[in-house]
């Protein structure tokens, strides 16, 4: 081999060797950079997860009208016939006896009847606890309690009886799951109040007699009302945001991650009373899971089956599918005037800029968003238009304020479904729109408004 063959050698050699080093370390990088990708969602992750336990009273709007009443029968023989659902004709009542009774010495009667819990450990009577009850003619001696927990018509196997006093206002009734110890279905019991609703008591009274079988009707006076206890509510502090969680057991089983009846629910601070229009559902996948509050995405992580807990991040990069999006259109609509009779469409306010003000008169800021918003229509009213419209006041007050006040700019009234249109959590807040009614900035206030227009910005 001669000299020149000898280097063209090692120099092809070199070459072929530097192009698999490099090849190596293209795969290498690949591999690395798909790795990071991979990892870096999960150290997003741990960072940002919280927990919030829930340990505080919830309820659903629901929860303080409801007149949902437990009948109460005598009981007068051996066995006890099912309890027929309101509303729903059944030709046969199937009966069961029971197999034994708890030791009732003293007492001056006894009646039964059937809390509805679909966690019941078995299939008698239809997802219904059978309960006996003592003394249940409100007077004299206290109401005694004694409720087949394990649903097994055993009524000595239960624990501790339930008593319910002469001047107690309600029991909370217990109701843990089989399978799940630590999860507890709540239901309070209560009396109905000899002086109120009279009519209705009579209605229900000739209703029961008249639609429970063979089964003998003790009286709606000395029936319960039930309140089912299936929300638990927390509230989330945190860095960006600060408001009200709740979880809600769909199917009162006692358990809360059920994807076809369960529910998280959200609220603004210091509320106790969560409204359908913040209820999001959980996904089979609680990983799945996300719920929303001011304008910001928050992913689940885990959910405790027995409520006592939530895990979930701010996911940063989600965009809100509730909330309006910025250089849109708002949606159209119409709305009645502060005289509750004249309407008014939003498009014929397209031809300026618009400010819509959602707000209640008993907002900590009304007076001072009053005189910011007749400062914007004095400087601005050639540019811009104002729509303010209320929600939660008597109308006539809101067209008394209108009318003796002088207000120059337009003022209407705002209803359920236009708030729920606009995603609108909480009062006050304000929408900014361009021409043509495309959005520029929404969650702004009066004072905020009133300075981009003295700084001149076309935002």
């Amino acid at each position: 081999m001669t000299g020149t063959n000898t280097l063209s050698y090692f120099t092809n050699n070199i070459t072929i060797t530097l192009h698999a080093l490099f090849f190596t370390f293209a795969v290498m990088l690949k591999q690395i950079s798909l790795l990071l990708c991979f990892l870096a969602p999960l150290f997003h992750f741990a960072q940002n997860i919280v927990q919030v336990d829930f340990n505080e009273p919830a309820y659903d709007e629901r929860y303080h009208k409801s007149k949902q009443i437990i009948p109460v029968f005598k009981y007068t023989g051996n066995s006890i016939e099912e309890y027929e659902k309101f509303g729903i004709e059944q030709k046969k009542l199937e009966s069961f006896s029971i197999k034994q009774f708890p030791d009732m010495k003293g007492a001056d009667d006894t009646a039964y009847g059937f809390i509805y819990y679909s966690g019941a450990p078995a299939d008698i009577n239809r997802g219904y606890i059978t309960f006996l009850l003592n003394n249940h003619r409100r007077w004299g001696k206290p109401a005694i309690l004694y409720i087949d927990r394990n649903n097994n018509l055993d009524f000595t196997d239960d624990g501790a009886a339930d008593t319910l006093g002469n001047f107690t206002f309600y029991i909370d009734v217990k109701l843990p799951h089989p399978k799940f110890p630590a999860a507890m279905y709540t239901v309070r019991l209560s009396r109905f109040d000899l002086n109120k609703d009279t009519k209705y008591r009579s209605l229900m009274d000739d209703y029961y007699r008249k639609n429970q079988g063979n089964k003998v009707f003790a009286g709606i006076d000395y029936s319960f009302k039930e309140n089912r206890q299936n929300m638990r509510g927390a509230t989330y502090n945190g860095e960006q945001d600060t408001f009200r969680l709740a979880l809600y057991d769909g199917n009162y089983d006692g358990l809360y991650t059920n994807a076809e009846y369960d529910q998280i629910f959200v609220a603004k601070q210091g509320d106790t009373i969560f409204l359908d229009d913040f209820a999001f559902a959980i996904d089979e996948k609680i990983k799945n899971t996300e719920f929303e509050w001011n304008y910001k995405v928050y992913r689940v992580t885990d959910i405790d089956p027995a409520g006592r807990y939530i895990k979930f991040f701010w996911d940063k990069d989600a965009i809100s599918k509730k909330a309006l999006r910025i250089g849109k259109k708002i949606p159209k609509f119409t709305f009645y005037l502060h005289d509750s009779k004249t309407t008014k469409k939003i498009k014929k306010y397209r031809s300026k800029g618009l400010y819509i003000y959602f707000y209640n008169t008993e907002n900590p800021t009304f007076e001072q968003d009053t005189a910011t918003l007749s400062q914007i229509h004095s400087r601005y009213g050639n540019c811009i238009n104002i729509v303010t419209l209320n929600f939660g006041d008597y109308y006539k007050t809101i067209s008394a304020m209108k009318v003796l006040d002088g207000i120059p700019y337009t003022v209407g009234l705002s209803n359920r479904e236009l708030n729920r249109t606009f995603n609108i959590e909480k009062l006050p807040t304000g929408f900014l729109c361009r021409k043509r009614l495309r959005l520029a900035h929404k969650d702004i206030s009066p004072q905020e408004v009133l300075e981009l227009l003295n700084k001149g910005s076309k935002k």
